[in-house]
């Protein structure tokens, strides 16, 4: 439905009665006309049984919902996605007569009451256009794939556990949690059919509980039984048996919190916990406060609790601060910041560094309260001899900082803490590239780009090696005595497979080729200028569907159909080749030869984990085995007769290892291998390393990365040997390769909705500490040839371990807070009367820092009060928490009353 100056409008006749519906269909939003009140623009309209829904898209990028019952609409801003691509919308009533709205499966609108509109015009869905009044600009709205569906109750709802929030002065003594539930029906909340249940766990099972959730945020406090360090914490959302939503969270737990004033003297006690709230205490090195100093204050509440504090936001003019604590002994500092931090700078005894907020989101004024995080980094380790921090905002980069949690090292902590980094020399990182992908994308069209672009980005990291896949099995990137010249064989046919990025990377590597160019040698020679050593890789067995990919399968597919791996059940597997058939395994090492003979190669790598399926059940090998141990093999259905099977097979592998090992005896030699059922594949590892046929095993998953608990088992394997060990680590977490549809589907701007998801850099660290602490002696990267968000973060052990311990456990500190600003001169008069009250010694200085929050408050409240109501509640609960302080004997009686008094002299002054 296109551009028009005139009013359009379809109708369809359809027949949906009083029950359920569900509306689906496919569009893609040009551009909206502005109206300005959400009435004009594209209007969708279904009658059903009576009632009207009306939805309007409109106004730039709004969708209004008319609401018959309230005579109202209900606009949503900024919902609308105007791009080149067709997203999935939804809308629907469900049995109960609640409306609601979808966009690519995420909710827009949903009401629990009945927002219809009486009418008595017949079942009926209609498309219209209304430029009137008059537009502002033209409507351009692409339909497709309509889907209108009656009697089919939509689950709506889609019950979850949003947040978890542990707030920062828990300790072993108490952990004090909010969780925060997203989507749930209100009748669930009001019949009690939801169960939440918390589990605390160490080494062992701490504590257990079960809450029944009445409101949409849960506040519960759990029994650490005086336990310290590493906790998981669960949390379970159930429906009867139907499991919802299960997160898992992990916490530090100290032995000891305590909230300190401004002005405290910090001394190091192991596993104590000093938390400083009163941030706006901060001031520069010559005595202005932050306000004074540039520095804008807001507060904060935890969603679902009553814990709330101050926060102190930079802006262009904003001085250095100075933490307001005298700080002793070997401690750990953090900073607890909101959500917009991007980066800053702490300094300690003239010595600086640069925090940066990891995946920080960039920092949109417009958007600056309202529901925020709250998060906690790591700012500084050390030895501290009465040293203050000075926090200072990094240029053109907001800091937004609420807390500062100072804590107490233990002796190994300390011991950690004191020990140097490795620095340039830890170079204990491989990276794996697979030759093929970056010539799909076109980033390879001349040598220099593949120097930069393979090689370069690695210099003067933590890299230590490369390896440069010759390509698939049986295609390689340059011409080969054994496989041929690169796509010699595709036919016509064959290339009107190839998905555009294919046609790229032939088109550039026959130019390569035409040039007498080969790949590998330029990546070897440029690894060797820059001091890396570099590996020929080669899958070792990697085919593809000869009706979708031909092309990878190279020039001498059809000479090997006589070598094709057997399937248990007789059949051929149209993908795979099979070791058991000599003339492969010829080929694999004719081939693996001529690739580390290349010049500036310094070995092999041999990649038995991309497709792991090596060895099948062929007439050949089962008639040895049935010659050798007179039964079929395809009968062995006992553990021991199924490994002297899965044994069998793997001796032909290990003497084609064997052969390689011979026919090069002075390269390296690397083996990628699944870390799970090995021996079922065929690789018989323990074999390899025992008679040192490689040189460094590499253990891997086979697909997409997820930490795997057997790591021991390899470090076990190799020990007291001269077999390296590498961890393996895949850069993908989800997701599959583009085929050709899809690149058809988003051309047309139709989004396939397949996500592909990535390591983080924090990942990639946890994945190295872990192959670190098992006795691993590097890391291995596999599909991460560009080095984004990894290089420079796991070479040095040291770090890394440093990492671990120190700033890894502020990650697990996470809070959903709610943040408003303060008007600046409320600020100013409002902490003045503080100051007064403090100086006058009426109130203790450990409750200052909550005195200054509740009254900051109250200010805020005061100022948008439309009514004496709103002033009134307020203050009592103000009232209510200097009573919750008395009883905590945080203060006098005497002082409770003054607090009070003093609450109504603010209501006097503002």
């Amino acid at each position: 439905m296109g551009r028009t100056p005139t009013s359009v409008s379809a109708t369809r006749s359809v027949e949906l009665g009083s029950g359920t519906w569900s509306l689906r269909f496919l569009a893609k939003v040009a551009s909206l006309q502005s109206a300005g009140d959400g009435e004009y623009g594209f209007h969708l309209s279904v009658v059903a049984g009576g009632r009207k829904y009306d939805v309007v898209y409109g106004d730039s990028d709004c969708v209004s919902i008319v609401n018959g019952a309230l005579g109202t609409r209900d606009t949503f801003d900024g919902v609308v996605p105007i791009d080149e691509r067709f997203h999935r919308w939804q809308l629907g009533v469900d049995g109960l007569g609640r409306f609601f709205l979808e966009l690519d499966g995420q909710k827009v609108a949903a009401y629990d009451t009945d927002i219809s509109t009486s009418t008595t015009e017949p079942d009926q869905l209609r498309f219209g256009l209304d430029p009137s009044s008059p537009p502002s600009g033209p409507t351009e709205i692409y339909l497709s794939g309509l889907e209108l569906s009656r009697d089919v109750a939509t689950a709506w709802y889609r019950p979850d556990i949003a947040t978890v929030t542990v707030l920062p002065a828990s300790d072993s003594r108490g952990l004090a949690t909010l969780v925060g539930l997203s989507d749930v029906d209100p009748r669930d909340l009001s019949t009690g059919s939801l169960a939440l249940h918390y589990s605390l766990s160490g080494d062992e099972s701490i504590a257990e509980l079960t809450t029944t959730p009445t409101t949409s945020h849960v506040s519960a406090e759990l029994d650490p039984a005086g336990h310290t360090g590493e906790l998981g914490i669960v949390c379970s959302l159930s429906r009867g048996s139907e499991l919802l939503s299960r997160p898992e969270r992990r916490w530090k737990a100290p032995d000891e919190a305590e909230v300190v004033s401004a002005g405290s003297t910090i001394s190091a006690v192991p596993e104590m916990v000093s938390l400083l709230k009163d941030i706006d205490q901060c001031q520069t090195e010559d005595g202005v406060d932050a306000v004074a100093a540039g520095w804008n204050l807001g507060t904060f509440e935890y969603d679902g609790g009553d814990e709330t504090g101050l926060f102190l936001d930079s802006t262009e003019s904003a001085e250095p601060l100075v933490v307001p604590l005298s700080l002793n002994g070997w401690l750990s500092v953090y900073v607890g910041y909101l959500t917009g931090t991007e980066k800053f700078s702490v300094e300690v005894g003239g010595q600086a560094r640069i925090i940066e907020i990891g995946d920080a989101p960039e920092f949109d004024p417009d958007h600056a309260f309202g529901q925020r995080a709250l998060g906690e980094v790591e700012a500084w380790t050390g030895q501290f001899t009465g040293d203050s921090l000075i926090i200072a905002p990094v240029l053109e980069a907001q800091t937004r900082m609420a807390y500062i949690r100072v804590v107490g090292l233990t002796a190994d902590e300390t011991a950690l803490a004191a020990e140097p980094d490795e620095g340039p020399a830890a170079k204990r990182v491989v990276y794996n590239n697979d030759g093929l992908s970056d010539f799909f994308e076109g980033r390879y069209k001349t040598v220099p780009e593949l120097q930069e672009q393979v090689v370069d980005i690695y210099a003067a990291s933590d890299v230590e090696a490369l390896t440069w896949t010759a390509g698939t099995t049986f295609l390689f990137t340059h011409t080969s005595e054994y496989a041929g010249v690169p796509y010699a064989s595709l036919t016509p046919e064959q290339e009107d497979l190839m998905r555009d990025g294919d046609k790229v990377a032939m088109q550039t590597i026959l130019d390569y080729v035409d040039n007498d160019i080969v790949p590998l040698e330029v990546v070897a020679a440029r690894a060797k200028h820059h001091g890396l050593a570099a590996f020929a890789g080669l899958r070792m067995d990697t085919f593809y569907s000869m009706a979708s990919y031909p092309w990878y399968n190279g020039n001498i597919w059809d000479d090997y159909q006589d070598s094709l791996f057997r399937n248990y059940n007789g059949t051929t597997n149209a993908a795979r080749m099979s070791y058991s058939f000599a003339k492969f395994r010829t080929y694999i090492k004719n081939v693996l030869v001529e690739l580390a003979n290349m010049a500036d190669v310094d070995g092999i790598d041999m990649d038995f984990c991309r497709y792991p399926e090596l060895i099948g059940w062929e007439p050949d090998l089962l008639d040895a085995y049935f010659q050798q141990y007179g039964t079929d093999a395809r009968t062995e259905v006992t553990p021991e007769g199924s490994e002297r099977w899965q044994q069998f097979r793997a001796d032909v592998v290990t003497s084609v290892v064997q052969e390689i090992r011979a026919l090069l005896p002075e390269k390296t030699i690397i083996a990628r291998v699944p870390h799970a059922n090995a021996l079922a594949y065929g690789l018989d590892i323990a074999a390899w390393v025992d008679q040192e046929l490689i040189d460094v095993l590499v253990p891997s998953n086979i697909s997409h990365e997820q930490f795997w608990d057997n790591v021991d088992e390899f470090a076990d394997i190799v020990a007291g040997t001269n077999v390296s060990l590498y961890g393996g680590t895949t850069h993908t977490l989800s997701g599959s390769d583009l085929t050709l549809l899809e690149q058809e589907l988003i051309k047309r701007g139709y989004s396939s909705g397949v996500v592909r998801s990535r390591m983080t850099a924090d990942m990639y660290r946890e994945r190295a500490n872990q192959f670190y602490r098992a006795g691993y002696d590097g890391v291995y990267v596999f599909n991460h040839w560009r080095g984004t968000e990894s290089i420079g973060v796991m070479g040095d052990r040291v770090r890394n371990e440093k990492w671990r311990v120190f700033d890894l456990p502020a990650s697990w500190i996470q809070g959903a807070v709610t943040a408003e600003q303060v008007s600046q001169q409320t600020v100013a008069d409002l902490m003045a009367l503080v100051r007064d009250l403090t100086e006058s010694g009426d109130i203790k200085r450990g409750f200052a820092g909550t005195l200054r929050a509740q009254v900051t408050q109250i200010g805020r409240l005061m100022q948008r009060a439309e009514s004496d109501d709103v002033v009134v509640d307020g203050f009592d609960r103000f009232i209510r928490l200097v009573d919750k302080g008395k009883r905590a004997d945080q203060v006098s009686s005497g002082a409770a009353i003054k607090l009070v008094a003093a609450a109504r002299l603010v209501a006097s002054r503002v």
